[in-house]
């Protein structure tokens, strides 16, 4: 993915967030849910660290804070 894209999907991103905060909507998943999504991107192929954090090689972002929030999907689909 292509930094103009990283870019793209980061304000994207933060939109969505301010959004939820905005309509009182749920900002982040249950704990439960964070687990499933962290266990699912460790058995991806796409899967990089970088100084020992999980970071997803599609998109660029940090898997804990991403996997945290409600609004945010992983770029392949598989949650």
């Amino acid at each position: 993915m292509s930094l103009i894209n990283k870019v793209k999907l980061a304000l994207e991103s933060a939109k969505s967030v301010a959004k939820n905060v905005a309509e009182g909507n749920d900002v982040t998943v249950s704990d439960e849910e964070k687990q499933r999504r962290l266990d699912t991107c460790k058995d991806c192929p796409s899967l990089k660290s970088l100084a020992g954090q999980m970071q997803c090689g599609e998109c660029g972002c940090f898997l804990k804070a991403k996997a945290g929030l409600n609004s945010m999907k992983c770029p392949l689909g598989k949650w």
